[in-house]
């Protein structure tokens, strides 16, 4: 199969982006795929779940590949951290504020850097998993365009489908002449079910958005799981929240393949 690009991407925090990043990318690891998880937060929250130190990344960050005002000085090749079999991450650090704050004050192509440098190493995967700061700076923007689909967690509360209307509306501002990225559809996290969660399950369809099946529940484990360097995949294999994100996957890869068709 063509590589095929995702970002995980919300303006508001606290939705799981991270969680998801790397819970969906073990999972289609598992399945037999190799994945890429890129991450473009400067609170490097997804590089520190995949227990990735300083040591292991020789103090190496997407910073030094996407540079600031000017080209960076590492091509993506040289930060790359395989962490499992057929899962590898591209790290963040604090450094990437600074990156943040360079490419705004670039003239031309500072939409497109990442993409840029993805462009080398990308055949080498079937899957790049982009985990976006929550917020609609550069370094968003950066990950959107860098994607031919998109995922978009939210939690199920009638009062986050403005935001989503808002982000959304965002997206089709920054969609290129081929229609990138696709909305593949939002993913509800932190679902219990609670009649006021089938509420704004429900506004979200009526509004026209495609609301994926797979619900993500609440879990101490999940949270836990960061702390040991581990999806919840690998920390409780066992758990509802790991069997959910093996679903996810199942119902990702179904989709691709209905907007293949």
């Amino acid at each position: 199969m063509s590589p095929v690009s995702m970002c995980v991407g919300n303006h508001k925090g606290g939705v799981a982006k991270t969680t998801t990043v790397h819970a969906l990318g073990r999972a289609l690891a598992e399945r037999g795929y190799n994945v890429l998880l890129v991450d473009m937060d400067p609170q490097s929250s997804l590089s520190e779940s995949c227990g990735i130190s300083q040591e292991q990344s020789a103090g190496r960050s997407l910073a030094d590949v996407l540079g600031g005002s000017r080209a960076g000085t590492l091509a993506m090749h040289d930060i790359l951290v395989k962490i499992g079999d057929r899962l590898t991450v591209a790290p963040s650090n604090i450094d990437m504020s600074i990156t943040e704050l360079g490419l705004a004050a670039r003239l031309v192509g500072r939409d497109s850097v990442l993409t840029k440098t993805l462009a080398p190493v990308k055949g080498e995967y079937d899957f790049v998993l982009v985990d976006s700061p929550p917020s609609l700076g550069m370094l968003s923007i950066n990950a959107v365009t860098a994607s031919d689909y998109i995922i978009i967690p939210s939690q199920p509360q009638t009062v986050d489908l403005r935001g989503l209307l808002l982000y959304r509306a965002t997206l089709s501002e920054l969609r290129n002449g081929n229609g990138r990225p696709h909305e593949l559809g939002i993913l509800l996290t932190f679902w219990s079910g609670y009649t006021l969660h089938k509420a704004a399950q429900q506004a979200m369809i009526d509004a026209g958005m495609h609301v994926f099946k797979t619900h993500i529940g609440r879990s101490v484990r999940v949270a836990e799981s960061p702390e040991f360097g581990k999806s919840i995949i690998d920390y409780a294999p066992g758990n509802p929240r790991a069997q959910e994100y093996r679903a996810l996957a199942e119902e990702v890869l179904t989709c691709l393949q209905s907007a293949k068709d």
